[in-house]
């Protein structure tokens, strides 16, 4: 059983990140060690030329991995990215994204987690490959 639900953490990202809200992110599914979550298609998140911006995409990523640490560690709101990267492989179609993050490792100190960016509908290719660290409390 996973220690924060996708509503748990919804109702904590409109509480408490603002971004999420701003770009319209939500948590689809939420397990131990594991989430899903949804970017939807916004002009917010274009940069010039009409492309999906890396921070948006980033922000998808971030908040994935966040909310899969959380659902295996506890709804711990202290746990903190300390170093992310990421590799864009595809220019973002026009459309819903996906951020669909995996816990890989966790220990006393740290978590590391991977997300994948990929479109809701379509042919389903890797836009995004994240992977990240993060500092446990």
């Amino acid at each position: 059983m996973p220690h924060i639900t996708a509503e748990q953490f919804n109702a904590l990202m409109r509480a408490q990140i603002p971004l999420a809200a701003f770009l319209g992110i939500t948590a689809l599914e939420i397990g131990a060690g594991l989430a899903v979550l949804r970017l939807p298609f916004t002009p917010a998140a274009l940069r010039p030329g009409g492309v999906q911006s890396g921070p948006a995409l980033m922000a998808l990523a971030d908040l994935a991995m966040y909310a899969a640490v959380m659902g295996l560690y506890g709804n711990e709101p202290r746990v903190v990215s300390s170093d992310l990267s990421m590799n864009f492989l595809r220019r973002a179609p026009d459309q819903v994204l996906l951020g669909r993050s995996t816990v890989l490792g966790l220990d006393a100190k740290r978590a590391l987690a991977r997300t994948e960016i990929v479109p809701e509908t379509g042919d389903g290719r890797l836009i995004c490959l994240v992977t990240a660290n993060f500092a446990l409390p």
